[in-house]
């Protein structure tokens, strides 16, 4: 008896995870927010982000730039359609990939959920 509670909890535990709004993975969505990024790393990403949460705006503005022309970083533009193919909850970053293209970039989870 205990094997089928265990079984059954564990069951529950696996769908809800899997069916969760959490788990964004595979999802169709479009870019909903203005002057969003995303980069082929997420630590570059996330180097990027704390600069600019620092106050260095300047450090960040060249970094980006310097990002942007090297292919390290792309533009997201507002309304582009992406596919989010991994997400990394805790770091509230999302992985996606532009409609059309093969190449994935790292960016703000939140830049991703738009309908």
């Amino acid at each position: 008896m205990k094997k089928i509670v265990f079984m059954v909890v564990m069951l529950a535990i696996t769908l809800f995870v899997v069916v969760s709004p959490v788990n964004a993975e595979g999802l169709k969505r479009v870019v909903s927010t203005k002057g969003a990024f995303g980069c082929v790393h997420k630590d570059y990403h996330q180097n990027l982000v704390e600069t600019l949460v620092n106050g260095d705006k300047e450090a960040f503005v060249k970094g980006l730039l310097t990002a942007y022309q090297s292919g390290e970083c792309l533009r997201l533009q507002q309304g582009t359609v992406v596919f989010v193919t991994d997400t990394a909850i805790w770091a509230g970053l999302s992985r996606v990939r532009p409609e059309g293209s093969m190449d994935e970039y790292w960016t703000s989870y939140e830049n991703a959920m738009g309908q």
